[in-house]
């Protein structure tokens, strides 16, 4: 008959506590202390407690009441090893890969949760527009860019980018506006190199963005500063005595602000010239190759006349294009020349 299991206990518990005060209270050799612990053992297997028998065991395996706990067990296990990992491994993702919905949808919202202060906000939009770019670069670097690729990460970089450049107190933190510029220089030029090769639209307007961004860097960490103008100057087509010439004040603006353009006609020769012109229109100025300076002029012969040294001027007054990028103005005196200058518009 098998011990029953309660006494087996207290014999077990009897036993180990006899022991142990022996052991307290004799110093023991150490052929005395292994022959008790000998001696500990043998009793205890002597008394070992109930095994259950095989054809409990046998029950338990069969019984369908415990498979579906071992299976939501391991499923619980599984779904708990993706939901560690797979974010792990979205965070190296492209925008060709199947875990890169979870990077920006998952990842992304979580970190952006976590962001409280000002300067981390800013350092979170900043790495964000920066990520876009990163994708950008290593999928050219494998050939692996598509349109539809190209359009969504320009789309991403935009609005990250406008986020960053809308904090009020960005203009102030010259350290990370230098940083983010150096690092928008660096990959201007990668992909420039890039667009050499690959003279697609889409990466052509990748390119147009990140100048554009450029130039509203610039303008924010100079907008306590002289505005900088930009200036271009050519000789005339027609005589080489003559320099036209044409000057903005700034060179970025933001979408409807007002442009001053000044447009001129030097003579830097030996001798008076004559300027003469078929209509009241005698100086003229496009965007993009849009006319916009002389929509309106009179039917009437005009000229004037320039004495060696002497300069005329044409003031213009326009407003910058609703739409942010990269824009040429060509100033013209008409019938004697033109040059051009780029100026950029970004966001309000």
């Amino acid at each position: 008959m098998q011990p029953v299991f309660p006494e087996v206990t207290k014999k077990l518990n009897d036993a180990s506590v006899e022991h142990q005060q022996e052991l307290r209270n004799v110093h023991l050799t150490h052929a005395e202390k292994t022959y008790n612990w000998n001696k500990m053992m043998l009793f205890m297997e002597e008394n070992s407690l109930p095994n259950e028998s095989r054809q409990e065991q046998e029950k338990k395996k069969s019984d369908p009441g415990s498979r579906p706990a071992v299976a939501i067990t391991v499923m619980a296990l599984l779904v708990l090893a993706a939901a560690l990992i797979i974010p792990f491994s979205a965070e190296q993702s492209l925008p060709d890969s199947p875990l890169y919905p979870v990077k920006t949808g998952v990842n992304e919202q979580i970190h952006s949760a976590f962001v409280f202060s000002d300067s981390q906000r800013e350092s979170w939009l900043r790495d964000q527009a920066l990520r876009r770019l990163e994708e950008a670069d290593k999928l050219l670097k494998k050939n692996a860019m598509t349109t539809n690729i190209e359009k969504s990460l320009v789309r991403e970089f935009n609005k990250a980018n406008a986020a960053l450049l809308s904090k009020s107190k960005l203009g102030e933190d010259t350290k990370i506006l230098k940083d983010y510029q150096n690092r928008l220089e660096d990959y201007t030029t990668a992909f420039e190199k890039k667009l050499q090769e690959d003279t697609r639209a889409s990466l052509q307007s990748l390119v147009t963005n990140l100048k554009v961004a450029m130039a509203a860097v610039a303008e924010l960490s100079n907008e306590n500063g002289v505005p900088k103008g930009t200036t271009s100057q050519l000789q005339s087509t027609t005589n080489k005595s003559i320099l036209i010439t044409v000057t903005s004040e700034k060179s970025v603006y933001k979408t409807g602000e007002q442009i001053r353009l000044t447009i001129a006609a030097k003579n830097t020769g030996q001798k008076t010239e004559t300027f003469n012109f078929k209509t009241g229109c005698q100086a003229t100025y496009s965007i993009n190759n849009e006319n916009l300076g002389s929509q309106f002029c009179t039917q009437a012969l005009t000229s004037f006349t320039l004495a060696p040294g002497l300069r005329r001027e044409w003031a213009f007054i326009t407003a910058a294009p609703p739409k942010p990028g990269i824009y040429t103005i060509t100033g013209e005196v008409i019938g004697h020349g033109k040059t051009s200058i780029t100026f950029t518009v970004i966001s309000d």
